[in-house]
């Protein structure tokens, strides 16, 4: 199962599969979706983790997770590493300057 990319990402895009989390399934970076849904096993502690969290919302209420999904989204990946990058950096000036 895949989910479609509605927004075509940048042409520049450099797909280092060392910086995507471990975790994280090989994708097809030739198609534009850059975009995959991946079944979590539910012997995964992920899957335990956000099946505990999805019960901590409804305390009153008794359900049964079935599947959980990720999406692994190459474009957003990258978005959010560059972000965090520049956080970090703006961080270490600040502490670096006011030291």
């Amino acid at each position: 199962m895949q989910l479609l990319y509605l927004c075509r990402p940048p042409a520049v895009f450099n797909y280092d599969p060392s910086k995507l989390p471990e975790d994280w399934l090989p994708m097809n970076t030739e198609t534009p979706e850059w975009t995959d849904l991946v079944p979590v096993s539910t012997h995964c502690p992920a899957f335990q983790r956000v099946s505990d969290s999805f019960h901590e919302t409804l305390p009153n209420i008794e359900y049964k997770v079935l599947k959980i999904y990720r999406v692994q989204n190459l474009h957003l990946w990258h978005k959010y590493h560059k972000y965090d990058s520049a956080v970090v950096a703006f961080l270490l000036v600040r502490l670096l300057c006011n030291a």
